[in-house]
C-alpha cells in the first residue's frame, strides 16, 4: 500500500470518525427499532438488518472522500 501524505490523514481520520459515528447511530437505531418490534408483539427483527447502517454510510463516504480528496489535490497545484 502507498505511504499518505501528511495532508491527508486529518481529512481520512474525519471521514472515518464520521462514518463509525454513523454506523454506531444506525446500530443503536435499529436496535431501538428492534426492541420496538418485539414490545408490539409483531416477532422478532432478523440480525442482518444490523449491517444495513454500516452499508449505507460506507457507500456514502466512498464519494465523499473521493471529492474531498479531489478539491484538496487542485488546491495544492494551484
Amino acid at each position: 500500500m502507498k505511504r499518505l501524505e501528511s495532508w491527508t490523514r486529518p481529512h481520512m481520520r474525519k471521514l472515518l470518525l464520521i462514518f463509525g459515528c454513523g454506523g454506531v447511530a444506525g446500530t443503536v437505531a435499529m436496535g431501538l427499532l428492534a426492541l420496538l418490534f418485539k414490545w408490539m408483539g409483531w416477532g422478532g427483527v432478523s440480525s442482518g438488518l444490523f449491517f444495513i447502517p454500516w452499508m449505507v454510510g460506507g457507500l456514502l463516504i466512498i464519494p465523499a472522500a473521493f471529492q474531498q480528496g479531489v478539491k484538496l489535490e487542485r488546491g495544492r497545484q494551484q
